[in-house]
């Protein structure tokens, strides 16, 4: 199998990860909003081993990207454009889109999400605050702060 066919599963694999990412995130973003907090705490395993998974693939993939840069003995860099350029295949181009795409979606529903706790949390000291000013010992608990 050639690098470019290793490449372009790769990449394909990357999708489907991202993809996945991006429903787990979506769920989140409704579990936050109802505050299901067991729920929560799933997702967050799930979306650690979705980035595990992105991470290895991400690894491989720039690991192939060497061995062909090397085979074509260039010294530049090569991105996805420029893999493009060198062996003309439109499929890249196509993968790159999508790739792009989802990262956008995924870093917007993050960014959403991250808010949604920020001021959840804010509500919980606000809130701790006040029993405490009132001389109310509220239960500890801890809170995880991850997103």
């Amino acid at each position: 199998m050639s690098e470019l066919s290793v490449i372009k599963d790769i990449l394909r694999q990357q999708i489907t990860g991202y993809q996945a990412l991006r429903e787990v995130l979506q769920k989140e973003r409704r579990y936050l909003v109802d505050l299901k907090a067991s729920e929560i705490e799933e997702l967050s395993k799930k979306k650690d081993l979705i980035l595990m998974r992105l991470r290895l693939l991400e690894e491989e993939r720039l690991r192939i990207i060497e061995r062909f840069r090397k085979k074509i003995k260039t010294e530049k860099d090569i991105n996805m454009r420029r893999l493009y350029e060198i062996t003309g295949d439109e499929e890249l181009l196509k993968l790159r889109s999508e790739l792009l795409s989802l990262i956008q979606v995924i870093s917007e529903l993050n960014d959403f999400n991250r808010i949604l706790i920020d001021r959840s949390l804010s509500y919980v000291r606000n809130a701790s605050f006040f029993l405490d000013s009132q001389g109310i010992k509220a239960p500890q608990h801890s809170l995880s702060r991850e997103v």
